[in-house]
């Protein structure tokens, strides 16, 4: 495609005109996944037709010939995006806030004064719903059941199959998701633990979504810096004659280390890790990173992603964990060190004591097994959010109380827009906060008791992306096009 005969540069009402059209047209296609009687998306791409109901994937699909429009596009993909990572859900919800923000605002005399009053309104509008929040856990499977259930779609399969599975790994608990050949889901249930450090590079990715697997893993930890190509090749040597893979940790690599992996990737499936950080904590990091996976030093599995690295199935040194597991809980029980140290060592006391389960999705067909492994992602997501946040009302109606709370804001039609886009005529609202649509069943009752529930992080987190995406398109007036980025 090439732009090169049009104007590179807009102002003004031109150039949000622009910004709008993309905005209205990521959010009517990402609208169709809203709410409990969400349809699906067919997406045509490379690699066939994939059918979903997942709002972020539905946003990372569209794209529109005009680079201007493209932009708005591209701004609300990423902050739809950026919530689906960050909370597991929210995805389509932040697009309806943003579409709603811009279409209310855009015609605001100082924008860059409304995106600051926006900023302060949100602040409030959080602390009231944190003050209103239900807070639960592991053991509260009713709880699991419903906000799993909500997220998936109201698919109570996966609903159930994601509350038992946290049930029995418990909040501290690592849950994984992969695709099977088989017509049924099933649960695997292994040791394992996940540290907080990604590949060092993505060359070493080796799926479609985007992480590097190995299997039958050889572990070499270093608590140096890595430099020498000769003592990694002694390594990757000796993982390739034991027919393992190669799973290497330090504190840094050369770049060298790095381009001679890659370049023997077709020969030995490995990756490079660097070791995590935190202050001075790094190595008693190493000695547990050790300790956990024993004197072989090897696990049958390691699912590396740019930010995170988890080991399964493994023999530790029981002894030595038995000891550490009693050490870290007096260090709890006192409570003695810093926020953040506590928390450091309870993420360490997790990594001896959870374990992981695994969530194979089978179905009759490729688009079936797809579809679904979708909505099992942001099921365990949302739940993960929920143990950690707590819940809210679901169904829109957790912003539209708050709305009703703070009358006269700027904010009060964009925290409608979620309710206004899911209901079917005039509603009498109830004033108890919990009391409100269930959109399925067209009944008022008391949302919890009827499993329809938001995790707070997901509210949260879809508003201040909303805001703080839709305030900063209002404050452009110029969009500049790079033609030679369009040849």
């Amino acid at each position: 495609m090439c732009f090169k005969e049009m104007v590179n540069v807009k102002f003004n009402d031109e150039c949000k005109e622009s910004l709008l059209q993309g905005v209205q047209l990521i959010t009517d296609a990402v609208a169709t996944t809203f709410g409990p009687n969400a349809d699906n998306v067919c997406i045509y791409q490379s690699n066939g037709v994939k059918i979903t109901k997942d709002g972020a994937t539905v946003c990372r699909a569209v794209n529109d010939p005009d680079p201007y429009v493209q932009m708005g596009i591209e701004l609300v993909r990423k902050a739809s995006v950026r919530v689906a990572k960050r909370v597991g859900d929210g995805s389509s919800t932040v697009c309806v806030l943003i579409r709603e923000l811009i279409n209310k605002c855009k015609d605001t005399e100082n924008p860059i004064q409304t995106f600051r009053d926006l900023k302060e309104e949100v602040a409030k509008v959080i602390d009231y719903l944190d003050k209103n929040k239900i807070i639960i856990n592991s053991d509260d499977v009713e709880s699991l059941r419903k906000v799993a259930t909500l997220s998936a779609n109201g698919d109570k399969t996966i609903g159930d199959t994601v509350a038992e599975v946290f049930n029995k790994v418990g909040k501290t608990g690592i849950v994984q998701i992969e695709q099977s050949d088989e017509l049924k889901d099933r649960v695997d249930y292994s040791t394992g633990f996940r540290i907080k450090s990604g590949y060092k590079a993505p060359y070493f990715v080796n799926t479609a979504k985007g992480t590097c697997e190995l299997e039958n893993v050889y572990v070499h930890i270093s608590d140096v810096k890595m430099e020498e190509v000769k003592e990694l090749a002694e390594i990757a040597d000796k993982a390739l004659k034991n027919k393992q893979s190669l799973l290497v940790i330090a504190p840094g690599f050369d770049s060298e280390l790095i381009v001679f992996l890659k370049s023997n990737l077709d020969l030995l499936k490995s990756c490079a890790v660097i070791s995590p950080n935190f202050r001075s904590y790094r190595q008693t990091l190493i000695e547990d990173i050790q300790d956990l996976l024993g004197p072989s030093s090897t696990c049958k599995k390691v699912v590396v992603t740019r930010d995170t690295t988890t080991f399964s199935g493994y023999t530790s040194n029981q002894v030595k964990i038995e000891n550490k597991i009693q050490d870290l809980k007096a260090i709890v029980a006192e409570n003695a060190l810093s926020e953040t140290e506590m928390n450091f060592h309870k993420e360490r006391l997790a990594n001896f004591t959870s374990g992981i389960a695994t969530i194979y999705v089978g179905g009759i067909s490729e688009a079936e097994i797809s579809e679904r492994y979708d909505r099992y992602e942001d099921a365990v997501m949302a739940t993960e959010a929920a143990l950690v946040g707590g819940i809210l009302p679901g169904g829109g109606m957790a912003l539209l109380k708050s709305a009703i709370k703070y009358p006269g804001m700027i904010l009060d039609p964009i925290l409608k827009a979620p309710y206004n886009e899911l209901r079917v005529g005039d509603l009498d609202i109830p004033e108890d906060f919990w009391y409100g649509w269930n959109w399925r069943t067209a009944e008022v009752g008391n949302l919890y008791d009827m499993g329809i529930v938001d995790p707070f992080l997901v509210v949260k987190t879809a508003l201040e992306e909303a805001v703080s995406t839709g305030g900063i398109i209002l404050t452009c007036k110029c969009s500049i096009l790079n033609l030679n980025n369009y040849d």
